[in-house]
C-alpha cells in the first residue's frame, strides 16, 4: 500500500527533484471537462500516475484522476474531506490491479473559475503541505470563464510545485507536454460519465440540507423532514398510511429494510406528499421555494452543460466507430479478394507446369 500513497511515512524521505510533467491527452479532456462544469465554484480532484526516472531527475506521468466530491465549494476555495484521499488511494491500486501498471496519487488538481491561472498564497501553502510528506507531488490549475477581454475564450492550464524562501511560499512553475498515446481509452469514458454524476450528488445533498427542519404534527405525529445537520445522510420510506417520509439514516435505522431511494418514490407523491407545508412557518415554505427553484435550475444547468454534451459526444464517438467497423470490412473483403486471386494465379501456374 505504501507504494501507492504518497502519503504513507515510506514515502516521506523521497527528495528527488522533478524535471516536467507529462499528461495524456485523454486526461487532459477529463480535467477541461470537469473545469467547465461549473463557473460559480472551483472543482477539485487527484492526479493518478506515477513517476519516472530520466537521469538525476524524474519526471511525473498523469495517466488519469480521481473525482472528488466536495465537502465546500465557492468560487474562491473548494475542500473536501480527508476520507477523499484514502478512497483515491484505493483507486490508484484497483487500477494497478485492473492494468498491470504502476498507478498513484501524484498530484492534485483544480479550477480558477474567472480569475488568473496563477496559484494562491492557500493554494501555495497546501501544495507545500503536501509535498513535505513527497517532494515530487505536483499541482495543476485550470482557469476558465475569463471575463479578461485578452483571456476571453480561453482556457489556461498550469503545473507547479511550492518553495519556502525567505520571503515566504513561493511558486514554482513545471513545464508540461501533452501525450496522446491513447485517446478515449477504457478508462477515460467511466470518468466523464461520472462528472454530471458527482456534481448531481452534490447538488442533491445542498438541496437535503436546505430544507428547514419541520416539526411533528400534532394531530398524526409524523415528522416530515429531519436535521438540517451538514453530514447528516437522508433516506426515503413510507409510513403505515402510504405517505413518503424523508428522514435521517440515524433515525431509521430501524427501518433499514423498507427504505428506499428516490428514484422508487411516484413523481405524483414526490410533489404532493413529500412536504407537509400545513406542518411549516410561512419562512420555511418561502425558503423551501426559493431553495427547490435553485435546485431546479441547477439541474438544468447540468443537463445543458455536461448531460447534452457528454451524450452528443458519445453519439459522436458511436458513429465514428460505426464508421471505421465499415473501413474495416471493406478491407476485410479487399484482402479476401486479392487471396482469392492469387491463389487462381497460383493454380493456373501449376497447371501450365505440368
Amino acid at each position: 500500500m505504501s507504494s501507492l500513497n504518497p502519503f504513507h511515512p515510506d514515502n516521506m524521505a523521497r527528495s528527488t527533484a522533478l524535471s516536467r510533467v507529462l499528461v495524456q491527452s485523454n486526461v487532459l479532456h477529463i480535467l477541461l471537462a470537469h473545469a467547465l462544469s461549473t463557473e460559480k465554484e472551483e472543482i477539485m480532484g487527484l492526479l493518478m500516475g506515477d513517476w519516472i526516472k530520466e537521469g538525476n531527475t524524474e519526471v511525473a506521468r498523469v495517466d488519469g484522476v480521481s473525482l472528488l466530491t466536495r465537502s465546500e465549494k465557492r468560487k474562491d476555495r473548494v475542500e473536501i474531506g480527508p476520507e477523499q484521499l484514502t478512497m483515491a488511494a484505493i483507486e490508484a491500486e484497483e487500477i494497478t490491479k485492473a492494468t498491470g501498471k504502476t498507478t498513484r496519487v501524484i498530484g492534485w488538481y483544480h479550477s480558477h473559475p474567472h480569475i488568473t491561472v496563477f496559484p494562491s498564497h492557500v493554494d501555495l501553502r497546501t501544495q507545500l503541505s503536501q509535498q513535505l510528506m513527497d517532494s515530487r507531488f505536483i499541482g495543476m490549475i485550470v482557469s476558465c470563464f475569463n471575463t479578461d477581454s485578452e483571456l476571453s475564450n480561453k482556457i489556461q492550464v498550469t503545473c507547479f510545485q511550492s518553495r519556502m524562501e525567505d520571503t515566504g511560499c513561493q511558486h514554482m512553475k513545471l513545464p508540461f507536454s501533452v501525450l496522446n498515446e491513447n485517446p478515449l481509452d477504457s478508462l477515460t469514458l467511466p470518468k466523464l460519465l461520472e462528472i454530471p454524476e458527482r456534481i448531481f450528488d452534490e447538488q442533491r445533498q445542498s438541496f437535503y440540507k436546505s430544507i428547514p427542519r419541520s416539526k411533528s404534527s400534532p394531530s398524526s405525529g409524523k415528522t416530515i423532514l429531519i436535521s438540517d445537520s451538514p453530514t447528516e445522510l437522508f433516506s426515503f420510506s413510507k409510513d403505515v398510511d402510504g405517505d413518503v417520509e424523508m428522514i435521517s439514516d440515524e433515525e431509521s435505522s430501524h427501518k433499514k429494510e423498507a427504505r428506499g431511494s428516490m428514484d422508487d418514490i411516484p413523481s405524483d407523491q414526490l410533489n404532493t406528499k413529500l412536504f407537509n407545508e400545513t406542518s411549516m412557518s410561512l419562512p420555511d415554505r418561502m425558503t423551501l421555494i426559493r431553495n427547490s427553484g435553485v435546485y431546479v435550475q441547477s439541474l438544468s444547468s447540468l443537463v445543458d452543460n455536461l448531460v447534452g454534451p457528454t451524450l452528443q459526444m458519445l453519439v459522436d464517438r458511436e458513429q465514428y466507430n460505426q464508421s471505421l467497423l465499415e473501413s474495416l470490412r471493406m478491407q476485410k473483403q479487399s484482402l479476401i479478394h486479392q487471396l482469392n486471386n492469387a491463389s487462381t494465379v497460383n493454380n493456373l501456374v501449376d497447371l501450365t507446369d505440368d
